[in-house]
């Protein structure tokens, strides 16, 4: 029997076993490597690196199956251990593709290296991309890398499920479940607009952000998939191939997403736009309108906020459309300036500091910043000739960073780094809540429980122009504070803590988050039982089936109907069996 390159392939890690020295000419990248092209930049950052330090992540290779033999080299025909001429094989020999360091086996290239130290490894389909997304230089390659890594995987292997997509990716399941929502609405188009405007970060507000993007999954089909729970028959719900969605679905998205790209939007932005889609508008269309103030635009009728009882409604008569619709950023919130200001000539935006009070931590943050000496810049708004006047002891308002600012008096630092905005208010706590959104030091239930004290004090409030101060959707936002009526102290506590386990400091470390969408469909079991305690303790028991099993609104919905058939909520999958 002729030998099979698969014969030789899976002697590669036996033949040349540990780090070997590859020859570089004979090693390229993989073409699908996820993520954005490496900027001469970033090669040239680990070219000076390794030049200094030395190459201390040797990089990992397969054989290139599309072309494994080095030029003039054949195999023998009856053993897989040797060349056609009878000698062993030698390093060499064989053509590799990089699994993971491309970024390394680049900047080797350009410091003059002839060979550089790697593994060679023979994995599946599946563990090749699993080992290319969890490498550094793929992980710091920007959220779509993510998602391309994600559509490799399901591809390799589409009976996972999407809680084992999480787990092998390390990543979060409920991310997983966005970009599978996401992904099949996206054609060859959307793709090439998406790696032509992410830069390599997650961090950031400039270029066009995951939260964004995933806006449009709202003009294709709600996803059916479950995070793992298996159907009648015990058949698994296959991820791949895509469901079928109509190429006029997918240009509308790619259209919409061009528009998006071209006005620089945020994720508010992109729902307003999608939302001007889904009424029937042309993306190409949308014009999105600024109310002045916080008062109501012109032509509007005022909503109000009544708060009584175990009730909160929305009343409005005729909304004008435009009194929800974000507001675009300006200019000057796009070029901050980067100075050092003195910390006795900032105060700290009223908002912000109501929202914080309870969870600040300044006396370890100053021990923090007087071990290290570092302090992370604050940002700031100037304040205004009139707003100085009122208030001659200050120069600027800081709305992000308080806890560095009350850490650098406690140390007594006379200046701090700070990014100095010349913008409002309003837009100041806009950009505030923006950074909420991609580093979440703060979970919604804080910020929501905050809102009902506000609200409970001051109940005449415009909630459509709170909801837009908070970059929020008012039809959410009544929704989510309807059924927060129904979550005791306990369950508060419990789905805090299933967003906190996902976050470091600024960093998503994984895993499944409670989010506030997911609290809506516990609305509808406020009737369920006359006391209000009883129907308290039977929502704890629903959401602690939702937190433990990982479900989305969908799933949560299902058994909010299944509770309100008169069944037992710890019964429910059992059914599924």
């Amino acid at each position: 029997m002729a030998i099979q390159i698969q014969d030789i392939l899976a002697l590669l890690p036996e033949l040349f076993p540990g780090v070997q020295f590859l020859p570089l000419k004979n090693v390229r990248p993989d073409p699908e490597n996820p993520g954005p092209p490496l900027t001469d930049q970033a090669i040239q950052d680990m070219a000076d690196n390794i030049a200094v330090r030395g190459l201390v992540n040797p990089i990992k290779v397969q054989g290139d199956k599309a072309n494994l033999f080095a030029e003039g080299v054949q195999p023998h025909p009856d053993n897989p251990r040797l060349r056609a001429d009878g000698q062993p094989w030698t390093m060499g020999d064989f053509n590799y593709v990089i699994l993971g360091g491309e970024r390394r086996y680049r900047a080797a290239g350009r410091l003059g290296w002839v060979t550089i130290p790697g593994f060679i490894l023979n994995p599946t389909e599946e563990e090749a991309v699993e080992i290319n997304y969890l490498d550094n230089d793929v992980r710091d390659r920007g959220w779509w890398a993510g998602y391309q890594t994600l559509e490799k995987l399901i591809k390799a292997n589409p009976s996972l499920t999407q809680r084992q997509v999480g787990t092998r990716l390390k990543m979060d399941p409920t991310k997983v479940g966005r970009a599978l929502r996401l992904l099949p609405l996206l054609n060859r188009a959307s793709k090439d607009l998406i790696v032509g405007n992410s830069d390599n970060s997650n961090k950031g507000f400039w270029g066009i952000s995951e939260s964004a993007v995933l806006r449009l999954a709202d003009l294709g089909p709600e996803s059916t998939l479950k995070p793992g729970v298996k159907k009648a028959g015990n058949d698994t719900q296959r991820i791949w191939p895509y469901p079928a969605i109509p190429p006029e679905t997918q240009d509308l998205v790619r259209r919409t997403l061009q528009v998006a790209i071209e006005e620089q939007m945020t994720e508010a932005g992109v729902k307003g736009l999608v939302r001007s889609v889904q009424d029937g508008h042309g993306p190409e269309d949308y014009s999105p309108k600024k109310p002045s103030g916080i008062s109501s635009p012109a032509g509007s009728q005022q909503t109000e906020v009544k708060v009584s009882g175990d009730e909160t409604d929305l009343e409005t008569d005729e909304e004008d459309e435009d009194s929800v619709k974000p507001i675009p950023w300006s200019e000057n919130s796009r070029h901050p300036e980067y100075l050092q200001i003195p910390v006795s000539r900032v105060r700290v935006n009223g908002f912000i500091a109501q929202c914080y009070a309870r969870s600040l931590n300044v006396e370890r943050k100053a021990l923090a910043m007087q071990a290290s000496g570092y302090a992370q810049d604050i940002w700031v708004r100037r304040l205004t000739e009139d707003e100085k006047k009122a208030d001659l002891n200050h120069d600027f308002e800081l709305f992000k960073g308080i806890s560095t600012l009350k850490g650098a008096e406690m140390l007594g630092w006379p200046q701090l780094n700070a990014m100095v905005y010349d913008i409002d208010e309003g837009e100041a706590i806009r950009l505030h809540n923006a950074d909420v959104d991609h580093s979440q030091p703060l979970t919604w239930v804080e910020l929501y429980a905050s809102l009902e004290k506000n609200l409970a004090k001051y109940p005449s409030q415009n909630l459509a122009q709170v909801a837009i101060k908070l970059q929020e959707d008012p039809a959410v936002l009544i929704e989510v504070l309807s059924a927060m009526k129904l979550l005791n102290e306990s369950m508060r506590n419990l789905i805090d803590e299933s967003v906190h386990r996902c976050y470091e400091g600024r960093t998503n470390m994984g895993g499944y988050q409670f989010r506030k969408e997911f609290a809506i469909p516990l609305k509808r079991l406020k009737g369920v039982s006359e006391v209000l305690l009883e129907t308290q303790q039977l929502v704890e028991k629903v959401v602690g089936i939702a937190i433990e099993n990982e479900m989305r609104s969908a799933e949560i919905g299902e058994l909010v109907d299944w509770v309100l058939a008169g069944n037992d909520p710890d019964e429910y999958f059992e059914k599924e069996a």
